[in-house]
Order: C-alpha cells, then sequence, then structure tokens
C-alpha cells in the first residue's frame, strides 16, 4: 500500500537523477561543471555587472522566505566555507537541468485507460504477477491474468514495470519538480536569468502548455493489473507528488514569483489556475471505485496521510487559502496524537518491513507540515500528544540508527499505538523480517543497503534549530552527511535524502 525507497537521492542530497543524462555526470555524483557565472568556489563572480540578485522575501511554504533572504546575503557578502560548498554542489545540480528536461506526461508510450496521455498514470511498485517468477514479456503491460491475480509483496518493488519512464509518469513529474526547485534557488542565490528561464520552461511544458500539460488530477496513479475488481488507479498514487515534491513546486515557483526575467503574470496566473484544479481534486472524494479517491488518501492512518496534510496545506498556503492550512494544521496535531507514542516511535511505520525509512519518511513528513505552521503561527514542534509524543521525540528515536547504523535503531516488536484508546489496525505485527537491500537510482546500479545511515540527517538539524533540541544536536557531528556534502546551510529545512517511489 506504501512506498518503496528506490535510491533516487532527492533536493537535499543534490545528486544524479535518473533522468539526468548530462555528460560530466559520474559516480561521485558531480553533474557537469560549475556554469560561467562562478568562480569554482561557490561565489558569483564579482567582476559581472550585468548580474543583479533577486530581491524581496519569497513567499515560501516549507522554507523559511526569510532565512532564504539572510542566507543570500550571506553568499553575498562573506559565505561560511560550508555554504560555498554548498553552492558549489547546488549550481551543479542546475547546470545540468539546462541540457535536460523538459519532460511531460505526454511523452510516455502508453495510454491510460482513459486514452488521453495528457492524464497522469503510474503502476503500484509492490504488485508482481502471481507468477512473479515470469513477469510479463512486455514491461508496464498487464500479465497473464488466467495465472491468478497480481499479489502484493511489501517492501519489494516490481521495478521491470513500473520504473520505466516511457511506460509511466511518476519519474517526469519528479524530474521537473526537482529541476524547478533546483533552478529557481540557483538564480535566487547567484542572479543568472539561465536557471529562472529553465524553470520556467519545465513549468509551462509540464503543467500549462496546452500540448504538453498534465490533466490536474491523478485518478490513474497507482494502478494495479489483474485484479478481480479493476483497480485502474488507487489513491495512494497522490503520494508520488505529494511526498514532498508538491511542497517543494510552489517554494520553486515562489522564488520565481519575486520576479524571475520572463515569468510573465500570464505564466503565474495559468500556474495557479492548475494548482487550484488540482487542490479541488485533491480535497473532493471521487466516485468511482475503480480510480483514485483523494479522501481514501485522506484516512490512510499512516505516512500517506501524514504526506498529504503536508501537501495541502503548502498548496493552501501558496493560494492564498488560510482555511485549508488551518484545517491541515489541525490534522498534524491528531497526526501527532495518533502515530507517536511517549518514546518517539511511530508504530505504525514499524509495522513496515522497511521500518528505518518508513518512520523517517512520515516523520519528516510532520516536520515540514511544522515548518509551514510556523509560518501561520502555530508551534507543532512544542505540541505533545495525547500519548505523550512529540515531533523532537520522534527524531530523536533516529538518533542512534544516523550514529551506528541499523544496530542502534530500536524495532518496536509489540508495535503499540501511543495511547490507549487507539485501535492498532496492525495487529500487533510489528517489526517484521526487514528489507536488506532496494534498488539502486539508475539502471545499472544494482542494490544497495536498505539501511541508509544519513537518511535523517536533515531532519536532525532541522529539530535541533526548529525545537532547541540537545540529543539531536549532539548527535549531527556524529551523522553521515549525506553524499557528502551539507545542503542545509542553503536549503535549511526537513529533506528527503532517499525519495520514495509509491
Amino acid at each position: 500500500m506504501n512506498t518503496n525507497p528506490v535510491r533516487i537521492t532527492l533536493l537535499a542530497s543534490l545528486t544524479c537523477f535518473g533522468l539526468l543524462q548530462h555528460a560530466a555526470c559520474s559516480s561521485d555524483d558531480n553533474i557537469g561543471a560549475p556554469p560561467p557565472l562562478n568562480d569554482g568556489g561557490g561565489n558569483p563572480q564579482p567582476d559581472s555587472g550585468a548580474i543583479t540578485l533577486p530581491s524581496g522575501t519569497p513567499k515560501t511554504t516549507v522554507l523559511s522566505g526569510a532565512t532564504l533572504v539572510t542566507v543570500q546575503n550571506q553568499l553575498a557578502h562573506g559565505a561560511s566555507a560550508e555554504q560555498k560548498k554548498a553552492l558549489t554542489r547546488l549550481l551543479q545540480s542546475a547546470d545540468g537541468y539546462l541540457t535536460t528536461g523538459p519532460w511531460s506526461v505526454v511523452d510516455k508510450q502508453t495510454f491510460p485507460p482513459s486514452q488521453d496521455k495528457h492524464d497522469y498514470m503510474s503502476q503500484a511498485p509492490y504488485w508482481w504477477p502471481a507468477d512473479a517468477t515470469n513477469p510479463p514479456e512486455t514491461p508496464g503491460t498487464a500479465g497473464d491474468c488466467t495465472k491468478g491475480y497480481y499479489v502484493q509483496h511489501d517492501g519489494i518493488r516490481n521495478t521491470r514495470e513500473v520504473d520505466p519512464p516511457a511506460l509511466t509518469d511518476r519519474a517526469g513529474l519528479h524530474a521537473t519538480i526537482q529541476g524547478i526547485l533546483h533552478l529557481s534557488l540557483a538564480w535566487y542565490y547567484t542572479g543568472d536569468a539561465r536557471y529562472a528561464q529553465r524553470a520556467e520552461l519545465f513549468a509551462r511544458h509540464w503543467f500549462f502548455d496546452p500540448d504538453t500539460a498534465m490533466n490536474a488530477n491523478m485518478s490513474y496513479g497507482q494502478g494495479i493489473p489483474c485484479q478481480k475488481t479493476p483497480t485502474l488507479g488507487r489513491g495512494t498514487g497522490i503520494i508520488e507528488a505529494s511526498g514532498g515534491y508538491l511542497s517543494d513546486l510552489v517554494d520553486g515557483l515562489a522564488i520565481l514569483d519575486l520576479g524571475a526575467p520572463g515569468w510573465t503574470q500570464t505564466d503565474q496566473t495559468s500556474m495557479r489556475a492548475w494548482l487550484s484544479s488540482f487542490l479541488g481534486w485533491l480535497t473532493t472524494k471521487q466516485t468511482d471505485p475503480s480510480l483514485a479517491d483523494p479522501i481514501s488518501e485522506a484516512q490512510s492512518l499512516n505516512n500517506h496521510q501524514t504526506w498529504y496534510d503536508s501537501s495541502v496545506a503548502s498548496l493552501g498556503a501558496y493560494l492564498g487559502k488560510t482555511d485549508i492550512v488551518t484545517t491541515a494544521i489541525a490534522d498534524g496535531k491528531a497526526r501527532i496524537d495518533e502515530q507517536i507514542n511517549a518514546q518517539g516511535a511511530q508504530y505504525r511505520e514499524l509495522a513496515r518491513t522497511q521500518a528505518w525509512h518508513y518512520s523517517i519518511y512520515n516523520a519528516t513528513a510532520l516536520c515540514r507540515l511544522a515548518e509551514t505552521s510556523n509560518q501561520f503561527g502555530t508551534n507543532l514542534w512544542s505540541y505533545v500528544g495525547s500519548g505523550g509524543g512529540s515531533l523532537p521525540l520522534a527524531f530523536e528515536y533516529f538518533v542512534g540508527g544516523a550514529q551506528m547504523g541499523a544496530s542502534g535503531f530500536m524495532l518496536n516488536p509489540t508495535c503499540k499505538p501511543p495511547n490507549a484508546s487507539l485501535t492498532v489496525a496492525t495487529a500487533n505485527k510489528c517489526s517484521p523480517t526487514q528489507v536488506q537491500t532496494v534498488p539502486g537510482d539508475s539502471p545499472d546500479a544494482g542494490a544497495v543497503p536498505a539501511f541508509d545511515n544519513s537518511e535523517p540527517y536533515y531532519d536532525l538539524r532541522a529539530t535541533a534549530v526548529e525545537a532547541n533540541d540537545a540529543k539531536t544536536a549532539a548527535a549531527i557531528p556524529q551523522a553521515a552527511v549525506p553524499m557528502g556534502v551539507d545542503m542545509f546551510s542553503l536549503i535549511p529545512s526537513c529533506r528527503i535524502v532517499v525519495a520514495p517511489d509509491p
């Protein structure tokens, strides 16, 4: 039902994305050379009179706009060594996006059940043909259903059918949104118009150019072939957009909205119209049982529900719909009540075959919702749930694993809910046999360990700052830095290090 953490590193790690076919992309994740307006040390060239840094405070929804202003000023007037190194990595990534893309839903070779290529489609990753030793000869097509219905194997990804970008839209959506945020930040920190203009192209091409635009729904997300009752799409497919992507998208757009060259009022109006339509679909119950129902995602009682809340809050904040944000913040308190116990354990996520990843994944969604809540006068970091759980406790729970690896992460064999009034939907099936490896981040990467010490790094840093938490602050020097470059000084928020592929 949930996501698979295929090792595709995301915005915080700023590494080589699977679709980013850049000539200089190498195994050490350096993407190309820094662009011409970089001195090689992460600083804009001082003698370039044509460069003017963007001014104003971006109305970002997870990232703090005021903090971005401070970072921009630090980069221009005495960046730290950490910031210089981070900026070099950011610009390497942004430079790679100058020569790749744009992507569109109409690029796929397959047709969704609607026969309209403008409809987003994907396939559930943990579902396999009943005869799993003999998958379909043509990836992306249904297996021989006479051999039985597709069955679920949690945490084991059917890469042959669900990953090829020619067959589904997930990878293109992720590349588009990564590109928009990377490029927008690169423009904001350097003033180089090329970055803004490329981000604008990505936004137009995926979201609102008539020939290539995605229809504003995900009705055919995570369909399952060969089912007794047709499953053309499921609410769980929404996490392919909600799992950190929608909030990163609107944060990138908020930066462009400061007055990026070429980002016209018509562009802004068109983008907001698409997001408004998508938010309308996202908050409306769908009645066709064969299609994705967003309300089922909003009531899923696990990380899907938390990411839904975080994403709706970001969309509402960007579109000026305060009532939606207020409701999402209240839901955030309910998630802390229901999911986190007095030790910081999240019993629903500990019931997964990748308990480490999913526990971090759910907590990251809560953290990002808390960062949005800060901007609306509510401090979720100080909230203590009815069962004694809190956000700081949830992140303290990861400290041992971040420092020592799997041996330092405490699995909870009883899997009890945070308080006695809640039922245990997982029937005490806590911490089953854990998946040891997952697919790597490119077709030839093979398998990589499922337990990644660096995965909670940015969450630990955010907790130390936002909650003034001593335990996470003390753990940071001993924790693994994702890909060896600490991006927190440029992108100061909870970030996903390992991208889940729902």
